[in-house]
C-alpha cells in the first residue's frame, strides 16, 4: 500500500514521509505502546489491536504533518478528522491519510471512542501551534504539553478491545504527558530550529526540569497505583514504561553538562547542535540508561 501510494504521488507524499511510517510510529506504537497495554490488562494483544494500533501510529506522522508542515487550513484538517469516510482527498498526502484511517477504524471495535479521541487529539494539537509564538509562559506550555501527550495516549488505547476505566484514562492521560515532556527533551534542538517553544527551550535550569519531570513520573506512579488492576499487572506495567522514561534522565544529564558551559544558566541560544542532542546509540548514554533503570530512578 505504501509504496503504492509513494509510486502514484503527486510529489505531496515522499519517501521520507514513508520512513517516518515504517521505522517510527508504525512500529512504535503497537510493539511499544500495545505491548504496554497488554501488560496492563494481563494478556497480549489480538491480531485485530494489532492492526489497528499499526494503522493508528502510520497516520501520525501524516496528521502532525497537516499542522507543522503543509499548513493545511484548520477547518479541513477538523472535516477529515471527523468525517474521514465522507472527506475528500486533495493530496496523495490526505489520500495515505485518509485510507490508512479507514483502515483503522475497520480494525477497532469501538469507533465512536476513536473518533471521540482523534479530535481531542485535534484539538490538543490546535492548542499546541501556540508552541510556534513567543512569549509562552511557564504554565501555558506546561498544559500544552501535558494535554498533547495525554490526548495521544488516550487515542491510541482507544483502539484496544476492552474499554479503559476512569482510573485507566486519567493514569494514561498523565503519563502521556510525562513522555510527551521525554519527548521534548530530545528535540530541544530540533524545536529551537524551528522556532517551537517547549519547556525545554524556555527552561533556563535543568534542575528545574528535571524536577518537573520526576514530579510527573511519581504522579504517573500514583494514578497507577489507584487502577482496578492487579498488583503484578501494575508492576509489569511500571517496569517496561520505565525502561523508556529513564532515557529522560539521561538527556537531562547531557542538558546539565551543557549549562554547566554558561555558568549553570541552561541558555538554548548559546550552544551548538552536538551540545543539545543526546545521542542514545552511544556506549556511555546506553550505560547510563541501564545505571538509571537499576536504581529505579
Amino acid at each position: 500500500m505504501l509504496q503504492r501510494a509513494l509510486a502514484e504521488s503527486d510529489g505531496t507524499l515522499t519517501s521520507a514521509d514513508i520512513d517516518k511510517i515504517t521505522k517510527n510510529y508504525a512500529l512504535a506504537v503497537p510493539s511499544i505502546l500495545g505491548e504496554a497495554f497488554g501488560l496492563l490488562r494481563g494478556h497480549r494483544m489480538k491480531t485485530r489491536e494489532r492492526f489497528a494500533l499499526t494503522y493508528l501510529g502510520a497516520i501520525t506522522g501524516l496528521y502532525d504533518d497537516f499542522f507543522d508542515e503543509r499548513g493545511t487550513p484548520t477547518e479541513r484538517i477538523l472535516q477529515m478528522t471527523k468525517c474521514p469516510e465522507k472527506a475528500v482527498a486533495n493530496s496523495s498526502h490526505e489520500q495515505l491519510f485518509l485510507t490508512l484511517c479507514l483502515k483503522a477504524l475497520d480494525y477497532t471495535d469501538h469507533k465512536d471512542l476513536l473518533l471521540q479521541r482523534v479530535e481531542e487529539v485535534y484539538l490538543a494539537q490546535l492548542n499546541s501551534k501556540a508552541q510556534a509564538a513567543s512569549g509562552n509562559s511557564w504554565e501555558a506550555l506546561k498544559k500544552i504539553t501535558f494535554d498533547k501527550g495525554g490526548a495521544s495516549f488516550l487515542y491510541y488505547r482507544s483502539a484496544m478491545e476492552n474499554r479503559a476505566s476512569e482510573a485507566e484514562n486519567l493514569m494514561l492521560f498523565t503519563l502521556g504527558g510525562t513522555m510527551q515532556l521525554e519527548n521534548d527533551l530530545f528535540d530541544v534542538y530540533k524545536d529551537r530550529e524551528s522556532g517551537v517553544e517547549t519547556l525545554a527551550t524556555n527552561a533556563n535550569s535543568i534542575s528545574e526540569l528535571r524536577q518537573l519531570y520526576h514530579d510527573r513520573q511519581r504522579e504517573s506512579d500514583r494514578c497507577l497505583e489507584a487502577t482496578e488492576f492487579p498488583k503484578a499487572q501494575k508492576v509489569r506495567f511500571r517496569n517496561f514504561t520505565r525502561v523508556i522514561l529513564v532515557r529522560g534522565n539521561v538527556c537531562l544529564d547531557e542538558l546539565e553538562k551543557t549549562a554547566a558551559t554558561t555558568g549553570g544558566v541552561f541558555d538554548v541560544n548559546a550552544y551548538e547542535r552536538k551540545q543539545l542532542v543526546c545521542d542514545m546509540e552511544s556506549r556511555k548514554n546506553v550505560m547510563a540508561s541501564i545505571r538509571y533503570n537499576k536504581e529505579g530512578v
